[in-house]
């Protein structure tokens, strides 16, 4: 009879983890070292590589609002080469640093728009091209995010503007 009410136990919790969203763990396969699926209680999923329990190597996290970043992982942080894709449909793919764009990527707005170049610290900085859904595209410098340095903006009507910008400003000489 014990082993009836014990089976009958362990058969609950196990329907409780099944159905209780909030569970979280690792679902199959090695999460402290090796290829694994370990789910969040928040309703993340990381499918990857771990070492030490962290994910580390190639791997996908899927956030619960529908995001997902696939690609190189250091440490619990994406590093090195990946793809981001948001829920609203825009797109990031090239490199990473400590879970910010750095290095060279391609964003990819859901409108059609476009930036193509040299990220810093999840910024536009360094060379760069911006196609812009008007069909203006801007080729030069940038910093914070912001046209700064020399550049040439091409507006849709044919007008160029080609010098130097202060943070999104031409400057006229």
């Amino acid at each position: 009879m014990r082993s009836i009410k014990i089976t009958a136990a362990v058969f609950a919790l196990g329907l409780a983890a099944i159905s209780n969203p909030a569970w979280a763990g690792c679902e199959k396969g090695d999460c402290q070292n090796g290829y694994g699926t370990y789910s969040y209680e928040s309703g993340n999923r990381y499918v990857g590589m771990h070492d030490s329990g962290r994910m580390h190597g190639r791997g996908t996290f899927t956030w619960a609002n529908g995001d997902k970043y696939e690609g190189s992982w250091d440490r619990d942080y994406s590093s090195g080469q990946g793809s981001y894709f948001y829920a609203n449909g825009d797109v990031y793919v090239g490199q990473w640093r400590n879970d910010q764009k750095n290095g060279r990527g391609k964003f990819t707005w859901a409108d059609g728009s476009e930036y193509i170049g040299m990220w810093q610290n999840d910024e536009k900085n360094g060379q760069g091209t911006n196609h812009y859904i008007n069909g203006s595209v801007y080729v030069g410098q940038w910093k914070d995010n912001q046209k700064h340095g020399q550049g040439t903006q091409t507006w849709k009507n044919g007008k160029v503007y080609k010098g130097r910008w202060n943070y999104g400003l031409q400057e006229h000489r």
